[in-house]
């Protein structure tokens, strides 16, 4: 499911059912892809930075939530426990690249988020 706001995301993210498993629209092993679709432009210094923070701040909502309705499952696998694992990593990144892109569209430049992403592209083997 896409979110048209942060504000819709949060709603959803807060109304998940406990106990059910919800169809999050996005999965654990593309969110790095999604986040390099992101990134990749403003990395190459092609895209507006504001944009893309706005971009970035709906995935992050949209990965907690997911996170959520992984979590929200009674009875989990250890499969399950493995993917949300991997959605806390996801998320934790999220968070961090996403409040460096906002920092730096605001016009704080003292960490650059392209470092970060360098590192997040390593991690999961994502070519830049």
């Amino acid at each position: 499911m896409k979110f048209r706001g942060v504000a819709t995301a949060l709603v959803c993210v807060l109304s998940a059912g406990v106990g059910q498993a919800q169809d999050c629209g996005h999965s654990v092993t593309g969110v790095p892809e999604e986040i390099k679709g992101i990134l990749s432009p403003a990395y190459a210094g092609e895209a507006d930075l504001q944009a893309i923070a706005k971009q970035m701040n709906v995935l992050m909502l949209e990965a907690a939530h997911c996170q959520a309705a992984a979590q929200s499952i009674i009875g989990r696998s250890r499969e399950s426990e493995a993917e949300i694992v991997e959605w806390h990593s996801l998320n934790q990144w999220l968070y961090r690249l996403t409040n460096f892109v906002n920092l730096n569209a605001n016009g704080d430049n003292s960490i650059d988020w392209r470092d970060e992403f360098k590192v997040f592209a390593e991690v999961y083997e994502l070519a830049l």
